[in-house]
């Protein structure tokens, strides 16, 4: 049964970050142990939330580990509480230097910054990136890592993007997932394959309601996806298929800032179709 560690915050309303992981991986085949970040009382989506980073007691859940011999096949990292803790994962990280690292490099979207993220995060996160094997951002997180200006167009043509990846400082990455794209006027994911130079335009349904919480529940899947063998490509589809499938099944009256219903559809992961 694979491991995968998921650094994630903790929100108690709202279905994302570690509540996410915990159902999906296990669901999946997979061993899922947390590493807390964060501890918020709801989600940023929604104004008013109480927010406790977790920064100073990272070292001692994570030396407390260390007596445990445990070995994670996967390193899944989400929204990070400051600064110093794309540091100190970064530690863990190379301690475990034989685990996949999957990086979803929580920073923005619509073109701008979560209001609890400052510039100076962004440069943090950016030496968590050089970490990854895999990176899973949206448009505007993909922006941010390749100091593309957030107020321009994103690039479509895949030369374009292909020149963008390439801004990108991780000497270990195969992998970019571009997140909710559009091309062609299309919904899609793109794949950037860094090795290879190539990128793949997978298609997505899109309902044109927008959830809180849906790049973690993608995430979650892709991560799953992989550590049961499945290749690149057919991880990006199945999870964007998951999601559609999810989103499709919300009451139209639904809070979307509550999240995605996903609970009566981990059926379909622990069946594998």
């Amino acid at each position: 049964m694979p491991v995968i560690v998921a650094a994630h915050d903790i929100s108690g309303v709202g279905r994302c970050s570690l509540a996410t992981s915990l159902a999906v991986l296990p669901a999946m085949g997979h061993t899922c142990y947390p590493l807390p970040t964060a501890v918020l009382s709801h989600q940023t989506g929604i104004p008013g939330y109480s927010f406790l980073s977790l920064t100073d007691h990272m070292p001692d859940y994570i030396n407390g580990w260390k007596g445990l011999h445990f070995t994670p096949d996967m390193i899944y990292t989400g929204f990070l509480g400051c600064g110093r803790q794309p540091e100190i994962l970064s530690g863990f990280i190379k301690e475990h230097s034989g685990a996949l690292v999957v990086v979803d490099p929580v920073m923005g979207d619509n073109g701008a910054l979560y209001d609890c993220f400052g510039a100076q995060y962004v440069q943090s996160m950016r030496k968590l990136v050089k970490t990854a094997h895999i990176l899973v951002p949206n448009l505007t997180e993909f922006n941010l890592l390749c100091g593309f200006p957030l107020w321009e167009k994103p690039v479509e043509n895949h030369s374009g993007l292909l020149s963008l990846a390439m801004e990108i400082d991780a000497p270990r990455l195969r992998y970019i997932v571009v997140t909710s794209a559009v091309s062609g006027g299309k919904h899609c994911n793109l794949l950037i394959d860094v090795k290879n130079k190539a990128v793949a335009e997978i298609p997505c349904r899109n309902s044109g309601v927008s959830y809180n919480g849906t790049g973690d529940l993608f995430a979650s899947v892709l991560c799953g996806e992989i550590a049961n063998g499945a290749d690149i490509k057919t991880a990006v589809l199945r999870a964007g298929d998951f999601v559609a499938d999810c989103i499709e099944a919300m009451p139209p009256d639904a809070d979307a800032r509550l999240g995605i219903g996903y609970e009566r559809n981990l059926v379909k992961l622990c069946k594998g179709v």
